[in-house]
């Protein structure tokens, strides 16, 4: 009878759950330093493959997300890189490996693993919210703009993501909400200035919604404060671009410490508290929280650097270059 031993799947050097920025920048790096590795995650390219343009990432001056989240897998599938489009359930240890467990139940081995799983999107919190989600309310511009076409619609948020959505749903919308709960915009001034000069935008600010509302679906918006003698807003679609935070999950089953706000404490290399997995991009607290495809992508190429050398290090000790402690300050550049 053959050794139970021999029927385990092989190990991977690294184990990278997450397939935006931070991931695939990890993988590429981790190929060249000729680490086997093998890349899970339910979208190729994270959250870049649903934005509308790119115009801050060095090398486009103007690029679609999608076709950047195209380049970025099809970069790290060029240099040796397994993609796996699946989510991650479960973990455990097996000696020295970490072992994951897909949704499907497939089983993965790795040396190491990489924490890029990047935001999930956060919601208002109103009545009617959750009750129209997919029904008229949206939390992705990209995906949905095209449904909504000829149609009155409201936007909310002020930051960068919530003003490049406003700018594509103005190509669709017959008229365009644009509500923010503040008087200035925390967005880059270009993006708003793009979307002031279009003639189909309502800008409702100081000023918060507190109600979806419709039947079967979204009829309208209900106000906090009044606005031109209305508090209501009739509409066909809400989009929600308010920010964003980490889910825990994976965090908590690997063992790694987080901050208040569940992004994951790392040092300068990536480590984490957890031996082993280190972590990268956007769910991190590092770069200053500046949540940004350039940001994403350096953490991801420092992190398999770091990786590397403690793989091939046999006196290497997790915490010669461990995380930041759980009390130390975090400066944060707000970019929701």
């Amino acid at each position: 009878m053959a050794d139970a031993k021999q029927t385990k799947p092989r190990a991977y050097d690294l184990a990278i759950i997450g397939a935006g920025p931070a991931g695939l920048a990890a993988s590429v790096y981790a190929s060249r330093y000729k680490l086997s590795n093998v890349v899970i995650g339910p979208e190729l390219g994270g959250y870049v493959s649903t934005t509308h343009l790119v115009e801050d990432y060095l090398g486009f001056e103007t690029i679609t997300g999608m076709d950047l989240a195209n380049k970025f897998s099809e970069h790290a599938k060029k240099f040796g890189a397994e993609l796996v489009q699946e989510q991650v359930s479960s973990t455990s240890r097996d000696g020295d490996d970490w072992v994951l467990k897909t949704w499907t139940d497939k089983e993965i081995r790795a040396r190491a693993a990489l924490l890029a799983v990047g935001t999930k999107h956060n919601k208002i919190g109103v009545p009617g919210e959750d009750k129209f989600e997919g029904r008229g309310v949206s939390y992705c511009v990209t995906c949905d703009a095209a449904f909504f076409k000829g149609k009155p619609v409201v936007i909310v948020g002020g930051g960068d993501s919530a003003l490049k959505g406003a700018l594509h749903l103005t190509e669709f919308a017959s008229h365009l909400y644009v509500v923010h709960r503040r008087k200035d915009f925390r967005a880059e001034p270009t993006w708003v200035d793009r979307v002031k000069e279009k003639k189909n935008v309502t800008f409702v600010l100081e000023n918060e919604l507190v109600e979806v509302q419709g039947e079967q679906k979204v009829t309208g918006v209900k106000l906090k404060r009044p606005f031109e003698g209305k508090d209501t807003l009739e509409v066909d679609g809400v989009f929600i671009e308010i920010g964003s935070t980490p889910d825990p999950t994976l965090s908590k089953a690997f063992g790694a410490d987080m901050d208040d706000g569940q992004f994951v404490l790392v040092g300068d290399t990536q480590r984490t508290t957890a031996e082993r997995v280190w972590a990268a991009g956007d769910n991190t607290t590092n770069s200053a929280m500046f949540r940004q495809i350039g940001t994403a992508s350096a953490e991801g190429s420092v992190a398999a650097g770091d990786i590397y050398e403690y793989l091939n290090d046999p006196k290497a000790r997790w915490s010669d270059r461990g995380p930041v402690s759980e009390t130390a300050p975090v400066q944060r550049i707000v970019t929701d």
